[in-house]
């Protein structure tokens, strides 16, 4: 086990000390749809076209928090609807949300990032009922923030994990906690700039007990941190030989198991995946998607369900949700996906037209599928709905700025829909939507390759 400030035994950052690593392909397949039992409806938290996070909150009441020109948004679901709060201007370009906690008593605390800058802030109502925002770190020249995380401690106080990686490839991993005196405190988790990454390592604390600990992943690895008397110490949790992690990690401990997600991206930048973690005796990780960006983790009694964002050309997603049993394609890209008490499951997503809340039950799997072929000037589209003979499939031209509805095309008795339209033009994405009728959810079906200069299908 690694120690803060010294090097592993074995001086290898993929060597795992008592771990099983199993690369099991579950989850698939991809393009799916889901049911469920009881009714549902989405609702417009608001009409923008920003990156968001969700919490969940007393009696598991859902907030979202979001960026719009250089404000901070919180928005809560009242008697008459999603109703949107500016709350405070952020530094400039502090415009990446990294997480949100929401206390016993209804106070959010919100972790925003300028990745570029190197500014970390953190954003809190506080007791006596305003808001503040706390700069945490401003790195230096050259120094890189990586993407950081927030949980609240046992005292229900946020506290913020973060690290950074220096020129000389260098890292250094810290814990900032919110003291009961109101003043924030930095403690140093690993030392001496171990260990080396030529990627920007991320971080997501996580409460065990009345302690935290601080998942890292960095490099071609995942380690926990936890504190002892003196200093910290790590159990590798994952690693691979195949690339680097990026983007944000996640972290949750559920009855003595610590659950973790992260994307690991090929050498190659062509390829990313999605793996789930679980840790207690012995380390496991499961390839849950071949091509995503984790966007959420959760662990409800069922066990632990992925939420990550497939993509393809500039910035058109798909989202996908994965469990031990299924997987399942949502419209749009999902920016908060959470399990709450009673069974139920949130999914916050977002489109070019704005942020959209969903509340639905337990998933149940329906397929979704969708092909295309162009001839000249026409393309000709078709794809089936299993479980449900009746309703209609809209079908989206898209592009990562806007998406125009093409058609509305009715479910024959089979299950089965087709139609033959004018074809968009070349470097347009074709997505078809299917919202269930007892919950309103948009289960959908992105074709992965673009139209119509070629053949797709």
């Amino acid at each position: 086990m690694p120690r803060a400030g010294s090097t592993p035994t074995h001086g290898n950052l993929r060597y795992v000390k008592s771990a099983r690593i199993r690369l099991t392909a579950l989850f698939l397949p991809l393009v799916g749809v889901l049911a469920f039992a009881a009714p549902a409806q989405g609702e417009l938290v608001a009409p923008v076209n920003a990156q968001a996070v969700l919490a969940v909150g007393p009696k598991s009441a859902p907030v979202v928090a979001y960026t719009n020109r250089g404000g901070l948004y919180v928005a809560r679901n009242g008697n008459n609807g999603w109703r949107p709060r500016r709350v405070l201007a952020l530094p400039a370009g502090t415009t990446y949300l990294a997480g949100m906690v929401v206390d016993g008593r209804g106070r959010p605390s919100i972790l925003a990032e300028d990745l570029r800058g190197g500014r970390l802030v953190l954003a809190r109502l506080t007791p006596q009922g305003r808001w503040r925002a706390h700069t945490l770190v401003k790195t230096s020249a050259g120094t890189v923030l990586g993407q950081g995380g927030i949980v609240l401690d046992a005292a229900g106080r946020p506290a913020v994990a973060y690290a950074i990686r220096r020129p000389s490839n260098d890292t250094f991993l810290r814990l900032v906690r919110l003291g009961a005196n109101g003043r924030f405190r930095t403690q140093a988790i690993t030392l001496e700039g171990f260990p080396e990454s030529s990627a920007v390592p991320s971080a997501a604390p996580v409460l065990v007990g009345r302690t935290i600990h601080v998942v890292e992943a960095v490099g071609s690895s995942a380690i926990d941190w936890g504190p002892t008397k003196s200093t910290w110490e790590g159990q590798y949790i994952f690693a691979s030989f195949l690339g680097s992690t990026v983007g944000a990690v996640a972290a949750r401990m559920v009855q003595g198991t610590l659950h973790a997600a992260l994307t690991l991206d090929l050498e190659d930048g062509e390829q990313s995946f999605v793996f789930s973690i679980t840790s207690r005796a012995t380390q496991e990780s499961t390839l849950v998607f071949p091509h995503a960006l984790l966007a959420a983790l959760a662990v409800p009694r069922t066990g632990p369900e992925v939420a990550a964002n497939d993509f393809v050309g500039d910035g058109t997603y798909a989202g996908l949700v994965g469990t031990p049993s299924l997987a399942v394609e949502i419209d749009g890209r999902i920016d908060g996906y959470a399990a709450v008490a009673d069974g139920s499951r949130y999914l916050l997503l977002a489109h070019p037209t704005g942020l959209e809340f969903y509340a639905v039950p337990s998933l149940l799997q329906v397929t979704l599928s969708l092909s295309a072929v162009a001839s000249g000037t026409a393309v000709t589209v078709s794809g089936a709905v299993s479980r449900t003979d009746d309703g209609e499939v809209r079908l989206y031209f898209e592009t990562a700025s806007q998406r125009t509805l093409a058609a509305t095309i009715p479910i024959r008795t089979d299950g089965t829909y087709e139609a033959t339209l004018a074809a968009p033009p070349a470097g347009t994405y074709l997505r078809a939507v299917y919202r269930e009728p007892t919950t309103g959810l948009p289960y959908a079906s992105l074709l992965r390759t673009s139209c119509c200069a070629s053949p797709t299908g």
